[in-house]
């Protein structure tokens, strides 16, 4: 996700959610970090997969896409 998490929410998540979002001021444009610990709080599972592209999971996009905000997100909720 990284980058681009509000299209991540766009194409797969409800109206309501993505309102929520807009309305706890993530930035609609690229390269907002922030987004990805709302999308973590409402429930968005880390470990899931995409059906698309390379079929990984946030993580491994972050690292591919070296979005190092992201990175450090997402690496801050695995379990040791």
């Amino acid at each position: 996700m990284g980058p681009i998490t509000l299209e991540y929410a766009i194409y797969w998540s409800p109206v309501p959610f993505i309102r929520a979002l807009l309305d706890l001021r993530t930035d609609p444009n690229y390269g907002d970090p922030g987004a990805i610990a709302i999308l973590l709080k409402a429930g968005a599972d880390p470990s899931a997969r995409t059906r698309i592209d390379e079929l990984e999971t946030a993580l491994e996009s972050a690292e591919r896409a070296n979005s190092l905000e992201a990175i450090r997100a997402l690496k801050s909720l695995q379990k040791p």
